[in-house]
């Protein structure tokens, strides 16, 4: 998946998680995602809470606050999803975050 986003944005992204090929399901579950510069370096975002939105499904919420897309470059990303004390990782992701024209 790769996802591109112009420098700035704020508004609230959705995700559906799959497992093998099948929805998710994350009920009871602490979702956080990751996301750091392609090529190496410090993260842009770190433990950015999520947000169960169907749970059973796989449908989370991420809303960014102005920090996390301020830099236009290319970014991979990844959820951490915790349930019963068991620390499960989504596939990577590309982010390209774009300058505004």
């Amino acid at each position: 998946m790769k996802m591109k986003l112009y420098k700035g944005h704020t508004r609230k992204l959705t995700f559906y998680l799959k497992k093998d090929g099948a929805a998710f399901d994350v009920t009871g579950a602490t979702i956080v995602i990751n996301m750091e510069p392609a090529d190496g370096g410090a993260n842009q975002i770190t433990d950015g809470a999520c947000v169960l939105e169907d749970a059973a499904n796989g449908e989370i919420s991420f809303s960014p606050n102005a920090d996390d897309f301020n830099t236009a470059d290319l970014f991979r990303a990844q959820f951490k999803i915790t349930i019963a004390a068991k620390d499960e990782y989504s596939d990577t992701f590309e982010v390209d975050v774009l300058e505004v024209i």
